[in-house]
Parts: C-alpha cells; structure tokens; sequence
C-alpha cells in the first residue's frame, strides 16, 4: 500500500535549513530598515552624503533579496549570496568615515545611523556563508567597527550603549541559532543516509526470503508433483504430465522475468482473484465477501496479494485431495481494521483512549473452510512440504504475513491466511530515535556555547545596569532590574535545554512582569527613554529563550502583559510618546522573530518528518525490488538448469509416438528427491553428498537428508557431515537412507539410517558408532 511517485529522494535537511536561515535573515533585514524609517529618532545623527544614505538602505536590503530567492536556489548560491551581503554591510561601516570626510570636508560628529549598527542579519549571514566561526568573526568585526565609529563620532553615550548590547545580544542568539541548526541538519542527513541503509539492507533480507518462498512454492505446487506423476504415474498420464510440465516451465520463466513483481492490487481485484482461484480448484466452493466500501479501493502490494493467492489455491487444493469427496468448501475474504491510533500526547489530548477505523483497511483475511475428514496437525511429519512450504512459510516470509491451520479429525479443516499494514518500525522508519535525536533543534546542539551566551547576556545587562544607575536619581530602580530578569533567566533552568516545566515558566513570567511593573509607582522614573528602558529589552530576550524552549504561549503572554503596563505607565506619568514607542518596538520585534522562528523550525520539522518517512519507504521500496528480481532471476535460472531439460522432455509426452523409459522415470525420481533435499536440508547441499545422493537415487534408494538442526555449526563440521553421509550412502544397495544433521544435544552431530541400523556422527572424533 504503497503511492509509487518520483524515485530516489533526497532529504538535504542542511539545504532546507539554510534556506530557512537565509528567510529569517532577510526578515531581520527588513525589520531594520522599517525600524530605521519610521521608530528610530536620531536627533543629533552625523550627516551624510544622499548617496551614501541610498546605499545603506540599499545594501540593508539585500539579505531580503536573497531571502525572496531562497526557495528556488541551490545551496551554493545561497552561500555566496549571503557572503556578499556581509561583505557589503562591512565595507558600509568601514567607508563610512572617509566617505563622510570627503563628503563635507570636515571631520564628521555626531550619532552613528542606526541601520549600520544592526549587526544580526549580516552575522546569521555569515554563520551560512563560512559556518559558525565565520559568524563570531563577523559579530567581532562588526563590534570593533562601530565601537571604532562611535569612539571616533564622540557617541559613547547610555542610549548608544545600551543599543549596541542589545544588538550584540541579538546577533549571538542568531550565530548560535544558526550555528546549532546548521550541524543538527547535517547530522539529520546522515542519520537518515545510515537509516535508508538500514531500511534497504531489512527490505533485501525481507526480498530474499520472499524470493526464497515463492521459489519453495513453485517447486512444492508445480514441479514436484510433475516429476512424482511422471516417475510413478505411467504412460496413460503422459499428456496430463506434459500439460503439467508446460505449465512449470512457463512458471519458471515468469520467477525471472523483470514484471515477476506485479502491480499492487485493490481490494477489489484481490478478492475478485481469490474467487477465480476458488472456481478453478473447486466450483462448488462457497465465496462469500464482507469489506467496507470505503477501503475497497486500498492497495495491498504485490508480494503481499501473490502469497495470499499461492496459498489459498494451496490449501483448496489440500482440501479437495484429502477432505473427503463430500466435503464442502466455504471461502470467506474480509479486511482486517486499521490498528488503533495511540492517543495524542501533550495537552490536545483531551481522552486516554485510542480510536480505530473500521472503514480503513488494516489488512486483508481469507478462511478456507471444509466440512471434510480433518487431520491431527501434530501428526504432520516435519518432511511434508505442503502446509510449511505452500501456506505458513509463503505468507511468513511476506512483511505482515501469517497463516495459521485448525483441524481435528472429523471435524474439518480450517486455514487462515492473514496479511496486516505492517507497523512502522521505529528503529529506522520515520519515528526512528537516532533521528528524532539529531532533530532536536531545541537542544540546540551546542550546549557550552548556548550557556557562555546566557553568561554573556547576564554580565551585559549588569553593565547596562551600573550604566544607567550612575546617571539614575533611583540608582537601586536599575539593580532591582537586573536583579529582576536575572531571577526570571535562571529560573527556566540551564542544566538542559529542554522545554522547561509550566511552573518554572510561569515564575520566570512573574519575574520580568513584576520587573516592568515597577514603571507604575509614583516618582521611580522621570522620563523613559532608551537609555531607562533597557531592561524591556533585557525582559524580551528572556521571554525569546522561553520561546525557543518551547513556551511560546506562556512568553507571548508574558510580553503582552508587559507592553500593557509599560504603556499604563506612560500615560500615567505623561511621558512622550515618542519614547514609548522606540522602547516597547524593540522588544516586540525580538519576541515576534523568535515566536516566528520557532513556527518555522516546528513546520520544517514536519516537512523534513513526512519526507523522510517518504524517503525511506522508496528505499525499502527500490530495495525490495531490486534484491527481489535479482533473487528470482538468480533461483530461476537455477531451477532451469536443474529441472528444465527434464521438464522439457516431459512436455514431449503428450505428442504422439513419444516414449517415457524406465531409467527417465528413475531421474524423475531422482530430481523429485533433489529438490526436496533444497527444503529439507539445505546446509547439508554440498558435494560429495549431492552427487551420491543423486546416483543412490537413480539405484533406486530412497533417499531423504534432513537438517534439524538448531544451532550454528562450522563449515569444517559441515563438510565432515557431508563427507561421513557420503561413505555410508555409497554402500547402501536399495532401500530407505535417511541422512539427518541432529539438534544440539543430541548423542552425535549426524545420523544415518539404513538397513534398520542407526548411526551416529561423533562430534569429537568425527568417527560413525553403531
């Protein structure tokens, strides 16, 4: 049940991943040059050169530039486009002073503009252009340069400091993001690369036994009966035996043919094939059909629907030979459900229980059912083909396969044969651990760099802190501030990065609330300016992590409650407007990215899940496939040429004038016993016993090799086997020969029975002992 669409997918998780980056570093970049046009109030702003001006805009625009191209360019393309924005942005702030002096002739003075110093965009920039180094270089350039700027412009102020921390906070978030998400990417492509070859190598193995099966089959249904009727039948069964051994040439060719592997088959037309099959065995059978008309059109895939239909022939052909000739033949086709759906985890789990869809198809069942003479199962001897072969082994050797077989004797006989959806394996399919492990972009992958940046960001917020105490009439109101989102920022926990719990996320909300509603006591603050705001970005940054950490909902609210009373304060004290504006814009602008990023990463989450669910199923699929028609062209080319010059020559019986000898008939036998031997002891397949075997055959001995064993045995041990059989074997005249490799424990690795005697292969001496 498989949709075969494009072939051989790639996942590029680091592709898409850059591409996202690449989105989110043109929205910063468009963000600045909204912020720089219509929120930022630079009184005192150096002047420049209505060139230069352009230019800023212009070069600021870029990174959105490519980030509008970034859904259709390949991974090169995106890495030089980004490196060309951040070399831009570095020679804007480099020129910047010649530029100005040539301009006006004089020295220049006055306040940086704003967009040179928004560094963020062009640092994630960087991060994809040169990797996680090249980022923390350019956030160090960038730093320098304005710090040189400023030095140099006289603008060493509170209000610049405290915007150059907030900028340099933002673009070590950024570098790390990027950074993180950039190695979480590629260890995603090749856990997925060792997982597709895990999955291919599971689909090889299910093919060859497949292969191994169906081949078992054809044998046991087709070409041994052929060769028993044509050893023991006589010549007025030379036209049946010939018509018989047509049919298992052509079957032998068809195992090897490329189109060997069909199309998947509807519900439909499966149980439309089961019924033909019912008709031809037996046409009084009894078919009766019950399935949903909804998951009538589900697809059950070829190797699963062939060994359904080889086995239901195999046992209405079992039951019309031993049932009895009065018996009657009930067959019944229905579908299985769809296995129950585990319960949603997390809070949109509103009930415990599971919930099944009756009306999906989860498999396929088909009962073949007689009234006939029965049979004692535990009778069967193990040497019998029919039930192990034709039925249990062909469905066991089929993913989500099994049959089953109830009789008693005088009460019928009833087999099922059964083919589920198979489970998702969760060792390499798309729930697979290792993955879900390389995924997860919450941990964010560089634990040390994650908590060097926390440290970073607290020593920045006590340095603003002191800043703006010293120049402060309420120097404590500055501390009690840093005290305040220190509080909040430790209390989500930093020994993991997993999401923190609800509680530590409502306390750390609590924290930086009871922090911004200090604004509303009488006579804490003069005015609120850029420089006194400081700690609503300090707050933001917090409620930015609690985001990334999985709370967006719980930080979203926490950041409107806080732009609610920032805002009741403002209009409490009467303070300008202008300045509410430039303080409150900044933090809403980091949450919002940050609330944006996280949608963005959880979505392409989901993309990359579905399509490496999709991925790995074509390569189950491709594997399957290819390990398949290699395997029965190799079998069917083994069987041609073993069986197929006699199946020729039996197909030469139904013509008039043919003649059947004796010693045609003794080779009959003489194959029929070989490829049983390919059932029933297939480690014990090597010369010189094949060879003695074969012409003890033609001697007319009764040959049988068994290997019951259950245990692993060297090859040395193996070919002792093999060898002492050998010995025996050629001194046996007529007669039954029985050749058995034993279970472990036993009195002897081997025996050997003929003429009544029993002996026994010692393991230590490898020496026979009657």
């Amino acid at each position: 049940m498989i949709a075969k669409s494009a072939r051989n997918p790639t996942l590029d998780t680091e592709l898409r991943v850059v591409r996202l980056l690449t989105i989110v570093a043109g929205l910063v970049a468009a963000a600045t040059i909204v912020g720089g046009v219509t929120v930022v109030v630079q009184p005192t702003v150096s002047p420049i050169p209505a060139w230069f001006a352009v230019a800023i805009v212009v070069l600021t625009a870029l990174p959105l530039v490519v980030a509008i191209l970034a859904p259709f360019v390949r991974m090169a393309f995106l890495r030089r486009a980004n490196a060309v924005a951040v070399i831009t942005h570095l020679l804007l702030l480099a020129t910047f002073w010649p530029a100005v002096s040539l301009a006006f002739d004089s020295t220049p003075s006055g306040q940086l503009p704003w967009m040179l110093t928004v560094s963020a965009f062009s640092v994630a920039g960087a991060v994809l252009a040169w990797g996680q180094l090249g980022g923390w270089v350019a956030l160090g350039v960038f730093s320098g340069l304005v710090f040189v700027l400023r030095v140099l412009l006289d603008d060493l102020t509170p209000n610049a400091i405290v915007n150059d921390v907030s900028v340099l906070i933002i673009s070590m978030v950024l570098c790390l993001l990027c950074g993180a998400l950039l190695v979480t990417s590629r260890q995603v492509d090749s856990a997925a690369t060792t997982a597709a070859t895990t999955v291919a190598s599971h689909a090889a193995a299910h093919a060859r036994r497949a292969a191994l099966a169906r081949t078992r089959a054809l044998v046991h249904d087709e070409i041994l009966a052929t060769l028993l009727v044509a050893a023991h039948g006589g010549a007025e069964f030379g036209p049946a035996v010939a018509l018989q051994a047509r049919r298992a040439r052509r079957h032998i060719r068809e195992l090897g043919e490329p189109g060997a592997s069909a199309a998947a088959m509807t519900v439909d037309d499966l149980a439309s094939a089961v019924l033909l099959v019912a008709d031809e065995i037996d046409e009084h059978a009894e078919f009766r059909m019950s399935a949903p008309a909804a998951a009538r059109d589900a697809r059950v895939p070829p190797e699963a629907s062939e060994a359904i239909l080889g086995a239901v022939r195999q046992a209405l052909v079992n039951s019309v030979t031993h049932a009895g000739p009065s018996a009657r033949r009930v067959v019944t086709f229905d579908l299985t459900p769809a296995a129950p759906t585990p319960p949603a985890a997390g809070p949109a789990s509103t009930s415990g229980r599971s919930s099944s869809h009756p009306d999906v198809c989860g498999g396929v069942r088909v009962v073949v059912r007689d009234d006939g003479v029965g049979f004692d199962p535990d009778t069967v001897p193990a040497s019998r083909m029919g039930l192990a072969t034709s039925i249990r082994d062909r469905l066991a050797a089929v993913p989500g396969g099994s049959a089953g077989v109830e009789s008693s004797p005088g009460l019928g006989t009833v087999v099922t044969v059964e083919w589920a959806v198979p489970a998702t394996d969760r060792s390499f399919g798309a729930d697979s651990p290792e993955l879900e492990r390389a995924l997860r972009s919450e941990q964010l992958t560089h634990v040390r760099g994650v908590r060097a940046a926390v440290a970073v960001f607290l020593v920045s917020q006590l340095v603003l802190a002191v800043t703006t105490a010293i120049d402060s009439p309420t120097p404590l109101l500055s501390l009690t501030s840093f005290a305040g989102i220190a509080l909040g920022l430790l209390t989500l926990g930093w020994a993991e990065l997993d999401r923190p719990s609800i509680g530590r996320s409502l306390l750390c909300a609590a924290f930086l609330i009871t922090t911004s509603a200090v604004i509303l006591l009488p006579g804490v603050r003069l005015s609120l300016s850029y420089e006194d705001a400081w700690y609503l970005t300090g707050c933001a940054f917090v409620f930015l992590t609690m985001v990334l950490r999985g709370r967006a909902i719980i930080a979203l609210g926490g950041l409107a409650l806080l732009t609610t009373i920032t805002v009741t304060g403002v209009f409490l004290h009467q303070f300008a407007t202008t300045e509410m504006a430039a303080s409150i814009t900044r933090p809403i602008v980091v949450v919002a990215i940050a609330a944006g990023f996280a949608v963005a990463i959880a979505g392409l989450g989901r993309r990359i899940r579905a399509f490496r669910a999709y991925a790995l199923r074509v390569a189950q699929e491709e594997a399957y496939e290819a390990t398949s028609r290699r395997e029965l062209r190799e079998r069917s080319g083994d069987l041609d040429r073993l069986i197929g010059p006699m199946l020729a020559r039996l197909e030469l019986l139904g013509e008039p004038g043919a003649v059947f000898t004796a010693a045609d008939a003794q080779e009959c036998a003489a194959l029929e016993g070989l490829l049983r031997d390919h059932h029933r002891g297939e480690r014990m397949l090597r010369e010189p016993l094949l060879s003695a075997a074969m012409t003890a055959r033609r001697r007319a001995v009764d040959v049988v090799l068994l290997d019951d064993g259950d245990a692993e045995l060297p090859e040395h041990d193996l070919d002792a086997i093999a060898q002492w059989l050998t010995s025996g074997l050629e001194q046996v005249v007529s007669g039954p020969f029985i050749g058995r490799i034993l279970p472990f424990g036993r009195a002897g690795l081997a025996s050997m029975v003929s003429d009544s005697t029993i002996r026994y292969l010692d393991p230590a001496t490898a020496s026979g002992s009657v």
